[in-house]
């Protein structure tokens, strides 16, 4: 068969049986040994240098492999073992592709902080279509409690936060919520799209800061809003953020 040989041997590659990293490696070994007959073919010592050089190959082959598992666009049997480290639950609608690219933006965020670029390009990375961007509470709407309530710069009102649940804190505020404003595309089924947003608390856990709050939500045909004659109104709309 064209292709396969000495130098080519079946599965690794196709193609040409000359100039392959093989050959390259067997006449570094003839030009050590320093003798013509190791480059004669068919002689003793061309056999004994060939099957040296064949288990060069594979050593060098096998260590390629491994280095691919430390690569997320590459790795295959180290894929379960670097989600569980990451704290990934793959669905079942992720393909390989899908899989290695969430491990790909995990491992991006090492050394970053979380600020709104960050966070921002990993959704996007994570989420594709689906994602539509952060929505932040302003100030002036938030709603804020501190002990025995006041007003700061700005006309911006305190509530009392000593009138609320006693096991909580009565310092309180909703302006440090986060809504993942999501939006599904035409050619993704509802399920694969509750599949995709229930996975967000997994993954953007630990992005935020300690003090952020965040949710998903999900705007009708209307945009921002609670409308009655939309479907999902009571599940996943946001009333006014």
């Amino acid at each position: 068969m064209a292709g396969l040989g000495g130098f080519n041997p079946f599965p690794m590659k196709f193609g040409a049986a000359s100039q392959t990293d093989l050959e390259a490696i067997q006449n570094a070994v003839a030009e050590a040994e320093g003798t013509s007959l190791a480059v004669i073919k068919g002689t003793v010592k061309w056999v004994e240098n060939h099957a040296t050089a064949r288990v060069l190959w594979e050593l060098f082959g096998a260590t390629q492999k491994l280095a691919n598992q430390w690569l997320p666009e590459k790795m295959t049997d180290f894929l379960p073992r670097w989600e569980a480290i990451l704290g990934i639950t793959p669905s079942r609608f992720d393909d390989l592709q899908d899989r290695r690219r969430r491990v790909a933006a995990k491992l991006s965020l090492i050394g970053k902080g979380g600020n709104y670029q960050v966070v921002n390009d990993y959704l996007t990375t994570i989420l594709g279509d689906v994602y539509q961007g952060l929505v932040f509470t302003s100030p002036l709407e938030a709603t804020a409690y501190c002990p025995g309530g006041g007003t700061i710069d700005g006309g911006i009102v305190l509530l009392d936060g000593d009138t609320i649940d006693p096991q909580l804190s009565p310092y309180y505020s909703t302006v440090a919520y986060v809504a993942i404003l999501l939006a599904k595309p035409d050619s993704m089924s509802e399920e694969e799209f509750y599949a995709t947003a229930g996975r967000i608390y997994e993954d953007a856990d630990n992005l935020f800061a300690a003090w952020v709050a965040f949710d998903w939500v999900r705007d009708g045909v209307n945009g921002a809003g609670f409308y009655l004659d939309e479907d999902f109104n009571l599940d996943n709309q946001r009333f006014d953020i």
